[in-house]
């Protein structure tokens, strides 16, 4: 459903068909579109009509030309799905997106051009599936460059599954398996101001494969001994632009619940730049404080320093993690002094310089404005100084966000137009 910012009500609508739909995830993108995710059971014989079936299909919509569209669960009783609508409420990409295995997506992120998913994988993968659909049981795997981590195998009873998509183009860049001998089931996404993923969630028995570097913290948490193997712990995850999984650990102690449902784990991620880069993630504490990876450096953080276990009832759990080492193509770099944009307020014209000296691919410019819309694009390929001129004087007033994209980085900038 859909609010003003009067909080009335614009849509609302049912979504799904004759079996059951879950949505775990949703987000927005630069257009205004609602991107959600989630899980079903309902099958489709009617195809890609992108309008509610009349028989109890799930609806499908094959999105634009060259997207991602998966047609059927793929033998499978359950799937994981994507469906995109537009401000309207008009369904315009929908697709099924599993494998044999009863998968499902647990959450969605977007950002300025990509479309982020993560979820519980119980079907292995197969890169000869790896293009813009997947048809024989496996859930697809793509490089996605030069470096990217892939994995195909389903290491236990259920994975961790990443997966990026250009989010206007709808067509898979990279999707991976990741995990251990036993389950792990991610719950959140987070990003960062370098465009680094982060995947929070819970792991059983410790056996998550942990990548430590830039002395990033890590722990193999979960009674590392051995002696309670069957405990749930929370698990931290790293990926970097370049589609490489460079940091995992896991977050708990020796005292959580040995069934599932009641797990000790991270539930939920958020980042930030202000005074450095900064993960924060919350969740679910089952652990005593003999145990729990618990620091409290300053009595203004200690909430509950006594951390007892209280009738194996939970406590909440907050951490922060410093970030600033963490690599990766810097995606918002704001008020940086490499892009300058100037006068601020503008009223008829706008002047940007910044610098291209160095870089090999053609520049592109691009001016949103404060719902997501571009107003401007302008693509240069001289790689010298720059100072663009561009007229604003048609343009409404309001709040307008600078992106220029030099190869890999990209610049930004805010301004007011009067």
């Amino acid at each position: 459903m859909k609010f003003s910012n009067t909080f009335a009500r614009l849509w609302s609508t049912p979504f799904g068909g004759i079996g059951g739909e879950e949505i775990y995830g949703m987000d927005i993108d630069l257009n205004g579109e609602l991107v959600i995710g989630g899980v079903t059971t309902s099958g489709n014989t009617s195809g890609a009509t992108c309008a509610p079936p009349s028989n109890g299909d799930f609806p499908l919509c094959a999105g634009a030309p060259g997207a991602f569209y998966q047609s059927a669960l793929n033998g499978g009783s359950s799937s994981g799905f994507i469906a995109k609508m537009n401000s309207s409420g008009i369904l315009t990409w929908s697709t099924y997106l599993g494998g044999s295995g009863g998968d499902q997506i647990d959450d969605i992120l977007v950002n300025q051009k990509n479309l982020y998913i993560t979820g519980y994988a119980v079907s292995s993968g197969d890169p000869t599936e790896s293009g813009n659909s997947t048809t024989n049981g496996t859930l697809p795997i793509k490089k996605g460059g030069t470096y990217g981590t892939v994995n195909t195998t389903n290491a236990g009873n259920g994975d961790i599954y990443i997966a990026r998509f250009d989010v206007f183009a709808e067509n898979m860049i990279w999707g991976t398996i990741y995990g251990g001998p036993k389950l792990e089931s991610p719950s959140c996404l987070g990003m960062d101001v370098n465009g680094n993923i982060y995947v929070g969630g819970y792991n059983k028995d410790g056996g998550l494969p942990i990548i430590s570097t830039n002395s990033y913290f890590y722990s193999q948490a979960n009674n590392p001994s051995g002696a309670n193997p069957s405990n749930f712990n929370g698990f931290l995850m790293l990926a970097n632009p370049q589609n490489t999984i460079e940091w995992v650990t896991l977050w708990g102690g020796s005292n959580a619940p040995t069934t599932y449902g009641t797990n000790e784990g991270v539930k939920a991620l958020v980042s930030t730049n202000l005074g450095g880069n900064t993960l924060f993630a919350g969740g679910v504490a089952y652990s005593t404080d003999v145990d729990y990876p618990y620091y409290c450096n300053s009595p203004a953080y200690c909430f509950d320093e006594a951390f007892t276990n209280r009738a194996n009832l939970p406590d909440a759990f907050m951490a922060s993690f410093d970030m600033t080492l963490a690599t990766g193509i810097k995606e918002n770099v704001f008020s940086s002094g490499s892009l300058k944009v100037f006068p601020n307020p503008a009223t008829d014209e706008l002047t940007l310089i910044y610098n291209s000296s160095g870089f090999y691919g053609s520049q592109k410019i691009r001016i949103f404005n404060d719902i997501g819309q571009l107003v401007y694009s302008n693509e240069i390929k001289e790689h010298v100084e720059q100072q663009i001129k561009i007229n604003t004087s048609s343009w409404a007033r309001g709040m307008y966000l600078v992106e220029v994209e030099l190869d890999n980085l990209k610049l930004h900038e805010k301004f007011v137009k009067q």
